[in-house]
């Protein structure tokens, strides 16, 4: 398990290749081969975060349920891309 504070160096290959270091990959649970996403933060900061899994999508969608209303399926994608953005300091 990663601190919650974890300082490395990679270097970047001529095929801009980087290799994320081993606890970081431990943490994040991804396996050799495995995927992972960048994402760019408006102050700069880059985000390496694992794929989400379809387990992951339908446990944030109950939250969201309620069977005496129609749901709005674009507002309720705004709503939850809004609260992945406060998640992650955007």
């Amino acid at each position: 398990m990663v601190p919650v504070e974890y300082d490395a160096w990679a270097t970047v290959t001529e095929k801009g290749q980087v290799t994320i270091p081993k606890p970081v990959r431990d943490y994040l649970g991804v396996p050799n081969g495995g995927k992972v996403r960048f994402r760019v933060r408006y102050d700069g900061v880059v985000v390496v975060e694992r794929p989400t899994t379809a387990a992951q999508v339908i446990g944030r969608l109950q939250k969201y349920a309620n069977t005496e209303k129609i749901v709005n399926a674009y507002e309720l994608r705004e709503n939850m891309e809004s609260d992945r953005r406060k998640e992650l300091g955007y």
